[in-house]
């Protein structure tokens, strides 16, 4: 017959009362519940931030390297096939989705009248050829016009879709975050980003 040593202790499973259990489900349970409130903040912050724009002013800010093929098409249905380059699309959901696949490459916003007009202007393109070289200012105004209350597209004016910029003078702020502490994502508005890249 086996002998149990003296000096030997059996430990009993530890038992975890309900009340315990409850005590430690219900910080990890807030926890989740505030995780998911921020992220759905994060995403309204984020729509208000366009606001109900009926043209968006997208710009790209960062390059392609190491980006997955389904993002650098849908960059390229957008028309900015290269950095610091800019277009002017109708705000629409689609468009929003698109914008969100590509949110770490590019930053977009509403756009003001004067804005638009100075970009045409300036950086608007026909067949190869300056748009304020074969479009008088009153003309230009008035495409402008239309452009901002969403009435055309740069397509149907017969535009190239694209504006050549420069850097934004003193340079991006941080080009792998998100505005106010970087460039990318969206912005409230786009009009002193333009100006500072004209």
């Amino acid at each position: 017959m086996a002998l149990t040593p003296a000096n030997k202790t059996t430990t009993a499973p530890k038992t975890v009362s309900p009340a315990s259990a409850q005590k430690t489900a219900a910080p990890r349970a807030a926890v989740s519940s505030s995780s998911r409130a921020a992220k759905a903040a994060t995403v309204q912050v984020a729509q208000k931030q366009v606001g109900p724009a009926k043209v968006v002013a997208i710009v790209r800010v960062r390059g392609v390297t190491g980006l997955h093929p389904k993002r650098v098409h849908t960059m390229e249905l957008l028309n900015i096939c290269r950095t610091n380059c800019a277009t002017l699309v109708p705000d629409s959901p689609i468009l929003r989705g698109m914008l969100h696949s590509c949110k770490d490459y590019v930053t977009w916003g509403s756009v003001s009248e004067p804005i638009i007009e100075k970009l045409l202007t300036k950086r608007g393109h026909v067949g190869g050829v300056r748009l304020s070289a074969v479009k008088k200012p009153a003309e230009i105004k008035a495409m402008a016009a239309k452009l901002a209350a969403g009435e055309t597209t740069l397509k149907s004016l017969e535009m190239k879709r694209v504006f050549r910029l420069t850097p934004p003078s003193g340079g991006w702020s941080g080009k792998k975050y998100t505005y106010p502490n970087g460039d990318l994502g969206p912005r409230p508005n786009m009009d002193a980003l333009l100006k500072s890249m004209m």
